[in-house]
């Protein structure tokens, strides 16, 4: 990172002098990162996996998506204002609801082109992908940890929680104490892997998020010209040091 911002100097490029817009919103995501991450992780998961495995792919996608829209969007407009047999009402309004789908389903197949719509879902299908099997991984892992920590409570407090249910139970319902002793075990197993696992992501979110803020508030600075980046090489240890208490600031928030 202090690599990337110093060499800006020596390439002529101002890493925020351009679109300023970009360091903000930077800084706005890593403060949500670093404070807030925690509380959600699944979203957190989900961009990182796509930022990791997809993002390359998923950008130009968008942007080939988005193009090939406008231009079907332009084709039916023209098409809705079409009138070749010239007796003043507009071609498309003198059809049938189901032809008129019919119509602009092929007006809109022959504007566009299938074979940059057929790499843009390439790209978003890798994207979709990876996104279900990092979810799938990381709360797949909480749910076995958590399921190993019940049965582990459960042999080691058997000996007195079916005793306990069974003296807090009627006659009739204590043939249920060995079941709500094993599930309750595993229900709190799994409720301490889970916040093992928030804590876990606490850690990681909040390094991330002081590493954008860090990043994006240093470039922003170079961009302004209120900071020169020779000076970011000599004050490396600092920085980076600064930068890691604002980590430990976020994951006790």
């Amino acid at each position: 990172m202090i690599s990337k911002l110093s060499k800006s100097r020596e390439r002529g490029i101002n890493p925020g002098g351009v679109i300023h817009v970009q360091d903000w919103l930077g800084i706005g995501y890593g403060v949500v990162l670093l404070f807030f991450g925690a509380a959600f992780v699944t979203l957190i998961a989900a961009i990182e996996a796509v930022h990791h495995f997809g993002w390359h792919k998923i950008r130009p996608s968008l942007l080939t998506v988005y193009r090939n829209f406008v231009v079907a969007i332009d084709a039916w407009e023209k098409d809705n204002r079409l009138d070749e047999d010239r007796d003043g009402v507009a071609d498309v309004k003198q059809l049938a609801m189901k032809d008129r789908a019919m119509r602009a389903f092929f007006v809109v197949a022959r504007s566009v082109d299938p074979n940059q719509l057929g790499e843009a879902m390439e790209g978003l299908t890798m994207a979709y992908v990876a996104v279900i099997a990092t979810l799938r991984v990381k709360f797949a892992q909480a749910i076995t940890l958590g399921i190993t920590i019940g049965e582990n409570l459960h042999e080691f407090s058997d000996f007195f929680t079916v005793p306990l249910l069974n003296n807090l139970l009627p006659q009739d319902y204590r043939r249920w104490s060995p079941i709500l002793a094993k599930y309750g075990c595993r229900y709190l197993g799994v409720t301490l892997a889970w916040y093992i696992q928030r804590f876990i992501s606490a850690i990681f979110s909040s390094s991330r998020g002081a590493a954008a803020l860090l990043y994006h508030v240093l470039s922003l600075l170079i961009a302004q010209q209120k900071l020169d980046p020779i000076m970011l090489e000599q004050n490396r240890s600092a920085i980076m040091a600064g930068g890691g208490g604002v980590s430990a600031r976020g994951v006790f928030f």
